[in-house]
């Protein structure tokens, strides 16, 4: 039994070692659509076969990583601040228009009694 287990670990490590160095690797796109195309070019120079050409030092995927998400959030507090500027501004009548009717409560409306 335990000769077995060995053996099917060498068979799964040397398919494992044979997919890192020899096939290509799943685009993270094809595994969630919403991945950045930049992310997805960071991943694919830190998965790439030829040596030369991928990050030299852990310092420079950092800086990569870094810039994408210094820009993601500039970019996101940017469409956070024109959508808020698209919208009408909150008042109370919009709000209770806004608001459901509250029937069933046993408090009834929404009006507070004196």
């Amino acid at each position: 039994m335990v000769g077995r287990t060995i053996s099917l670990y060498r068979v799964a490590s040397a398919a494992i070692f044979d997919a890192i160095l020899n096939k290509e690797p799943i685009a993270p796109v094809r595994l969630n659509a919403d991945v950045p195309a930049e992310l997805e070019r960071i991943v694919n120079k830190a998965l790439e076969k030829n040596r030369k050409l991928r990050y030299q030092t852990a310092s420079d995927l950092e800086a990569d990583l870094q810039r994408l998400k210094r820009d993601s959030e500039s970019s996101r507090s940017a469409t956070v601040r024109a959508v808020a500027a698209a919208q009408p501004p909150v008042t109370e009548t919009t709000t209770a228009a806004a608001t459901p009717a509250r029937a069933g409560r046993p408090w009834g409306s929404t009006r507070l009694r004196e």
